[in-house]
């Protein structure tokens, strides 16, 4: 069946941007009630897919650092020992202006702490505010590393969190 013709007809006539059907595309791929989506929405991001998500979220954040000349950053964090961090991803959103590039070496030495903590409240995803960066947490499963999901992120940020980075400030 041509499902992508049908979709496209369905997009249209309902006048859904390009965001809204993203968001389409994304819930399907990991809310259907079958075994495979499930299994999709609750499989680990393997790295091309946290790097998509990573460049939609820096492609959504880059016009409020731009204003300033600012250049915004997202950097994964690597985790070498598998214990409860394992069930999470982190990453850094700084920009060019942030006093300090060396903020994972810091922020390693807390990954197993906040890990332990936000899996005690049960929540998907953490932002610690450190000096002009955020230390951010995701918890490891593709369900919150879609492209819709990135924007979700990316909108809070410049909602709750701009106000940590030099940019914010001026």
């Amino acid at each position: 069946k041509p499902w992508q013709a049908i979709n496209e007809f369905i997009f249209n006539l309902y006048g859904l941007d390009e965001y809204d059907r993203q968001i389409v595309k994304d819930t399907l791929a990991v809310a259907q009630p079958f075994k495979e989506s499930r299994d999709r929405a609750n499989a680990s991001p393997n790295k091309d897919e946290r790097r998509e998500f990573y460049t939609e979220l820096k492609r959504l954040l880059t016009p409020s650092f731009s204003i300033t000349n600012e250049i915004v950053s997202i950097d994964e964090v690597e985790i070498r020992t598998q214990d409860i961090s394992s069930s999470w991803h982190f990453f850094v959103v700084s920009s060019s202006s942030s006093p300090s590039r060396q903020i994972q070496t810091a922020q390693k030495k807390l990954i197993s702490q906040i890990a332990e903590e936000a899996n005690k409240t049960g929540c998907s995803r953490v932002i610690v505010h450190g000096d002009g960066n955020l230390f951010i947490g995701t918890l490891s499963q593709y369900r919150y590393w879609t492209l819709s999901r990135a924007r979700i992120c990316a909108l809070d940020i410049q909602r709750h969190h701009l106000d940590i980075f030099p940019i914010g400030r001026t």
